[in-house]
């Protein structure tokens, strides 16, 4: 396995994260509203 291609897999999982937090707090917040 090339080091390029672990490195685009860490890569796409962080996104994913990133993207699930953003959703978490945009829910919260409209939950304050």
């Amino acid at each position: 396995m090339s080091p390029d291609r672990k490195g685009r897999q860490g890569y796409k999982k962080n996104y994913q994260q990133a993207v699930d937090y953003l959703h978490l707090s945009f829910f919260l917040t409209n939950d304050n509203k």
